[in-house]
């Protein structure tokens, strides 16, 4: 969980993220606060194993060891 906005991955490797986003910080391309969870799309390409969030930012790293942020 960020400051104000929380990621999960699924058990498809998917990364749902939701909350505010007031500086972007769920990678929706957007700063619209999301009361639902959605897909991350820009990673969904990628499959997702760890993810690691701080106060306006989100980190992920893929099962192959690429980092994205």
């Amino acid at each position: 969980m960020g400051c104000g906005f929380i990621n999960v991955v699924d058990s498809l490797n998917r990364v749902f993220v939701w909350g505010d986003n007031y500086g972007s910080q769920l990678g929706t391309k957007d700063d619209i606060h999301r009361n639902e969870p959605v897909v991350l799309q820009a990673l969904s390409e990628h499959l997702i194993t760890q993810v690691s969030l701080g106060f306006q930012h989100g980190l992920y790293l893929s099962r192959g060891g690429k980092a994205f942020g």
